[in-house]
């Protein structure tokens, strides 16, 4: 032949410079290009014959042979052009293709690791926003499943045995605030009503 051809994008001359050979997928070649590249971390091409790599986007990462974007697992993130996921910090999660890590609803707290899912405290615990761990109620104070914070019971109340509710004291006994127990009013005073912060004592004449 009395000239020789240029390949077109995507394609490259043979070692014998006979014919053009088409770049396979994962890799590319722009117009005059003498070698496939392959396709830079974070960027992909998925079809032969490619001119340019293109890349992952938020939420996705390159699989090793480059062919393909893969949205990040759970509890994982990226924010494109990268070949991997970041795992998120301990107290984090979140859901597959995301492009950031976020904390459990007040309420709920995560283990943190690959699998972690947010999960509601029990009765008698609470965690506020960004907490990692429930953390008891105080004497006195009473919470249900998921709560954020615990409630004070107030006086001449106490906790139910399961920690949910207050229960008023019953009459002939008395709680002070952030008392667990109703106590017996000692000889000589009295809680005629349910729900008293203190015995009185009986008056002159009286028993």
């Amino acid at each position: 032949t009395a000239y020789c051809t240029a390949c077109d994008t995507g394609s490259v001359a043979s070692a014998d410079k006979t014919v053009c050979e088409i770049c396979p997928p994962g890799t590319s070649a722009e117009f005059g290009a003498t070698n496939c590249t392959v396709c830079e971390d974070g960027y992909v091409s998925s079809e032969e014959g490619t001119a340019y790599c293109e890349i992952c986007g938020a939420g996705y990462y390159s699989i090793a042979n480059r062919t393909e974007c893969v949205a990040c697992p759970q509890n994982t993130f990226s924010i494109g052009g990268t070949s991997s996921c970041t795992d998120c910090a301990f107290g984090e999660v979140s859901d597959p293709g995301s492009i950031s890590c976020g904390f459990c609803d007040p309420g709920e707290v995560a283990s943190g690791d690959t699998t972690a899912v947010c999960t509601p405290c029990g009765a008698q615990t609470a965690a506020e926003y960004a907490a990692t761990t429930c953390k008891p109620c105080e004497d006195g104070s009473v919470s249900n499943l998921g709560s954020s914070a615990c409630t004070p019971c107030t006086s001449g109340s106490i906790p139910s045995s399961n920690g949910t509710v207050c229960l008023p004291c019953e009459a002939g006994t008395s709680a002070e605030f952030g008392a667990i127990v109703c106590s017996v009013c000692d000889d000589g005073y009295i809680a005629p009503a349910r729900g008293t912060s203190f015995c009185s004592i009986c008056g002159a004449g009286s028993y």
